[in-house]
């Protein structure tokens, strides 16, 4: 699995377009639960990814008592986010993670985490779609097949907030993220400055 295959994926879970943000976002999101893990645990995962990720990882002092509503702050300062940008989006990052690795290693990862980190770090499913998109971006009705999941990131500025879908069990897959063909979309990651309207239909 290479760096730009990973990020690609994060752009397609978060409807992104903008390389550079998602690069931000998926440094600061692997950074916070490189943070959270024991550095046994931390230094496993670094070992599973890309060097440039896996940096990313082991970067930031340990603090095993951080949960994701603490992680979402440390995000949000780190690549530049508003919180609910970071909450909206940073679970894009994780699904992401969760599809790239085994289910031996991901079942090990879970070993260390808390539940309400499991359920983020967990394989996105997906959920109804906002017909909302930030300007500049297409419709979701103009993208033949799209399934959005989260919400649009405008160059850090504030956007739409929306929950991501956990899960109680472990994946039942062993597929690298570069093997795997993606099934999910999740929110829209533009260069535009105009927060989107919430679609008084979505969650």
């Amino acid at each position: 699995m290479r760096h730009d295959i990973f990020v690609e994926r994060v752009l397609r879970h978060i409807k992104g377009s903008d390389r550079a943000a998602a690069e931000r976002l998926t440094d600061a999101t692997l950074g916070a639960l490189g943070r959270r893990l024991s550095p046994d645990a931390a230094a496993d995962l670094a070992s599973w990814l890309p060097e440039r990720l896996g940096r990313s990882v082991t970067a930031s002092p340990h603090d095993e008592a951080l949960e994701p509503e603490g992680a979402f702050a440390l995000i949000a300062a780190e690549a530049g986010l508003e919180l609910h940008q970071a909450v909206d989006l940073a679970p894009g990052v994780l699904a992401t993670l969760a599809e790239a690795l085994t289910e031996v290693q991901l079942t090990e990862l879970w070993s260390e985490l808390s539940p309400p980190w499991r359920e983020l770090l967990s394989p996105a499913r997906p959920a109804q779609a906002s017909s909302h998109p930030s300007p500049g971006v297409p419709s979701e009705s103009s993208l033949a097949g799209a399934t959005p999941t989260r919400t649009s990131l405008a160059d850090g500025k504030p956007g739409a907030r929306r929950s991501i879908d956990g899960a109680g069990e472990p994946p039942a897959h062993s597929g690298s993220v570069a093997r795997s063909p993606d099934p999910h979309s999740g929110t829209t990651l533009s260069s535009s400055h105009s927060a989107p309207k919430r679609d008084p239909g979505s969650r």
